[in-house]
């Protein structure tokens, strides 16, 4: 008990000051997912196999070598005057040793009478008491989850009505009073409205997406495990933070996974929901860690971080989707497990977990940033005038002194993106026209349903501006000094940097932009695909059935723009397209299950199935033996 008390602590408060260190530097499902580690921790009875790695190592090293009492034996004659002697065992020599057999009742192997210490000794008063209190706290919290669960479960059993069903048949239901939208229900979930009908017609199908996307995330059954933990260990504060930190992650990632659904242009009447849903609810009114059900809306302050990741959505960098999976293995390799038998002494790990094991726990963080190294991998042409040559002037890091230009090609390339470094004039004139921009920010209100990405971000001393239409300049990691209001977002004009970096990386990079729209006539579509999907080897296919030819115009063409781009592996796989007229467009497709594509740092998603996945893409493709991990 003492040895999982010690080794989860250390987990949680990894995880905790993992969630807060990582709140605006990567994806938040990927920050919901860590918290799988500690649920594992808490309640499964994972084999207690020897790790040398092991926090209680230390600890156990700390102790000194004759702090552990070897067995004593006192030598007692069984009666005055006899030959015959019986050894007894005393209890530091119980609690010390390692094996013991269990032998006849007063009787040794030998056939010595034995003095057992326990018949004799009274029972462990403290150990007693302290077992009953543990017992009493998790019989106190395990009532309070079942009382009030099931006092809400009744409540809307006799006061909801139907009000229809959404996506996959998830009932929906109205219910008077009710604080707050949730979704509730273990085995049989469904969504929950207030019947007062507080929404209006925009803000109405945010609401059913943002629960309708708790019950795809399974949220519904993370908060019973998240119960689960509290009653186990309600006297471990750690646990208690935990909770209540997961189930907010859990709320960021739900937020995410909405905004994807529904597309970023609706950011901002999703925003507007959510404070709405904060607003109609008082301060009494807020979920607990022992309620499993979910809920739209939390407190005012946590909103005001929901609201600002919305307008920040953050990206997962390729250090993130590096370091973070290498911190959690290693934390796992210091809390799982035993400690070693010998302490302080190393051995070799290579047999600890297979390579398979090691291979899976990284799998899932890294699609997009994974280099190829695959020995077909296509290499960039030297030629300059080569369309391929893309790949040979960016670099793979900003040059702080520089006006650098992030780009996304349209290429199977090594790395998620690159920084395009004009030199010479270019360079002298891109600093001139920086250095001479004015801060006149401008504000507008629902931009995202008229304004678009031009397809690449400047960078300069610092600062980081992602591109837009019309010459429109939006600022990525810093808030312009302007009155700033969550429905208005505030853009500088730059027409003549937009125009002048634009014309740079048409003639040096072919990095051109273009409209989807002319998606048509499609006579061949070459995929070419390196990833983690294949292995890490190259293949292509070239296709002309006609069939599949026009999916793919239906798809391509109709896509939905993503604002503020995917990070989905699409550096890992190209698709090629070429026309009646013998014009050609290059296509970046997601490698994960997400449908989306890019054109020159341009994404959109064109979802070919009601149900959300890339697999049907993938399968037209039928010589590339692809396998989803």
């Amino acid at each position: 008990m003492t040895d999982q008390l010690i080794t989860s602590t250390v987990l949680l408060l990894f995880l905790l000051l993992l969630s807060l260190l990582l709140e605006k530097k990567v994806n938040p499902c990927l920050k919901y997912a860590l918290w799988l580690l500690a649920a594992v921790k808490l309640l499964l009875p994972l084999p207690a196999f020897e790790n040398p790695l092991n926090v209680l190592n230390v600890i156990y090293e700390a102790v000194p070598a004759d702090s552990h009492p070897a067995p004593s034996t006192e030598i007692i004659p069984e009666t005055e005057g006899s030959d015959n002697i019986r050894p007894t065992i005393t209890s530091d020599a119980i609690s010390n040793s390692a094996v013991a057999k269990i032998q006849p009742e007063g009787k040794t192997p030998d056939g010595f009478h034995t003095n057992h210490p326990s018949s004799d000794r009274k029972p462990d008063t403290l150990h007693i008491l302290c077992t009953c209190i543990y017992i009493s706290g998790m019989i106190v919290c395990a009532c309070i989850f079942l009382w009030s669960n099931l006092r809400f479960r009744r409540y809307l059993r006799r006061t909801r009505t139907p009000a229809g069903a959404f996506r996959r048949g998830l009932p929906v239901f109205e219910v008077p009073g009710l604080p707050t939208p949730c979704l509730s229900g273990l085995f049989t979930p469904a969504i929950y409205l207030n019947s007062k009908r507080d929404w209006n017609d925009e803000q109405l199908p945010c609401i059913l997406e943002h629960e309708y996307t708790h019950f795809r995330h399974l949220d519904h059954i993370w908060a019973m495990v998240r119960c689960l933990c509290v009653i186990l260990y309600w006297y471990h504060p750690l646990v208690w933070l935990a909770a209540y930190r997961s189930a907010g992650d859990g709320e960021l990632a739900c937020d995410a996974g909405t905004l994807h659904r529904i597309g970023r242009k609706n950011a901002v009447p999703y925003g507007k929901t959510l404070i709405a849903a904060a607003q109609n609810r008082s301060r009494k009114q807020r979920l607990s860690v022992l309620e499993c059900r979910t809920g739209a809306a939390g407190s005012m302050r946590e909103m005001r971080t929901r609201i600002h990741l919305l307008q920040n959505a953050p990206r997962t960098g390729p250090a993130a989707l590096i370091i973070v999976p290498v911190m959690c293995f290693g934390i796992t390799g210091c809390t799982f497990g035993s400690a070693a038998s010998k302490y302080g002494t190393s051995e070799n790990l290579s047999g600890l977990l297979p390579p398979a094991a090691v291979s899976k726990l990284s799998a899932a963080y890294a699609y997009a940033e994974i280099p190829i190294t695959a020995p077909n991998a296509p290499t960039a042409s030297p030629d300059a005038s080569d369309s391929e040559s893309v790949l040979t002037s960016p670099h793979n890091s900003p040059d702080p002194d520089q006006v650098c230009v992030l780009i996304w090609p349209s290429e199977l390339r090594e790395y998620s993106f690159y920084y395009y470094i004009p030199t010479g004039g270019a360079q002298d004139r891109l600093q001139t026209l920086m250095n001479d921009l004015t801060e006149d920010w401008q504000k507008f209100d629902r931009p995202w349903e008229f304004m678009k990405e031009s397809g690449y971000q400047i960078c300069y001393q610092g600062k980081n501006y992602m591109a837009f239409d019309d010459g429109y300049l939006f600022a990525l990691d810093f808030f312009p000094e302007i009155d700033f209001e969550p429905e208005t977002v505030a853009f500088l004009p730059a027409a003549e940097i937009c125009s002048y970096v634009q014309r740079l990386l048409e003639e040096e990079l072919n990095y051109e932009r273009i409209d989807i729209t002319r998606i048509h006539d499609i006579v061949s579509a070459r995929l070419d695909v390196c990833s983690l999907n294949t292995d890490w080897k190259f293949y292509s296919q070239t296709i002309t059935d006609r069939e599949i030819l026009k999916r793919f115009e239906n798809w391509f063409c109709n896509a939905q723009y993503i604002y503020g781009g995917a990070d989905c592996g699409n550096n890992n796989a190209c698709l090629e397209l070429t026309f009646s007229d013998g014009s050609v467009i290059k296509l970046s497709i997601a490698t994960d299950s997400c449908p989306n594509f890019g054109v020159n740092g341009v994404f959109y998603d064109y979802r070919p199935t009601p149900v959300w996945d890339n697999r049907e893409f993938f399968r037209c493709f039928d010589e590339i033996p692809w396998e989803f991990i």
